[in-house]
């Protein structure tokens, strides 16, 4: 795992991917479809694809309505959810040292929990959104006060095949071969 500052080598190449709604692939992709991406290729884990249930990602308020239905469907297990009555900063000081590389970070934008990316290190994450190709920001750390709040309203989730085994999360090929739950 990478020390603090520093993300993971695999990161950079996913910077300045296209975004491309509805993306799943290197072509391009949009915040889910970059986090599916990732976690195949670097995790060797498939998660659907959900291109069927949302016609844009400006629909936020639709995106979330299905976020909020499939997120318990979904492999995933919350790794830090804010606290009632935690502040933003509490929760990050908190976060910061629970966060792996290839967790997915569910963050608030426009007023819905709506958009997602996917840590790569160092308190560093990835996404991308309209009119912004993949991208790299803070979750945490000084420069994470854009994402503060944005991330305390979703938490932060791990895919349970990446549970047992963390060594996946920096080399890019699963530790173990074999079916992943989907």
């Amino acid at each position: 795992m990478s020390s603090f500052g520093q993300p993971e080598p695999w990161a950079r190449d996913y910077i300045g991917m296209p975004f491309v709604e509805k993306g799943r692939d290197g072509a391009g992709v949009d915040c889910w479809g970059l986090i599916a991406l990732v976690l195949e290729r670097q995790g060797g884990i498939q998660v659907p694809t959900f291109e069927d249930c949302y016609c844009s990602t400006e629909e936020t308020e639709l995106l979330g309505a299905v976020i909020a239905r499939e997120k318990a469907k979904l492999p995933f297990r919350p790794i830090a959810l804010r606290a009632d009555g935690e502040g933003a900063l509490a929760f990050h000081r908190r976060l910061a040292p629970l966060v792996r590389p290839l967790d997915v970070l569910l963050l608030r934008m426009m007023g819905d929990l709506c958009h997602v990316g996917i840590a790569c290190g160092g308190g560093q994450f990835l996404h991308t959104e309209v009119g912004i190709n993949c991208v790299m920001n803070a979750y945490a750390g000084p420069r994470a006060e854009r994402w503060r709040l944005r991330l305390a309203e979703g938490g932060v989730y791990r895919h349970r095949g990446l549970e047992a085994a963390p060594d996946r999360c920096a080399g890019g090929a699963p530790a173990t071969p074999g079916g992943l739950e989907i």
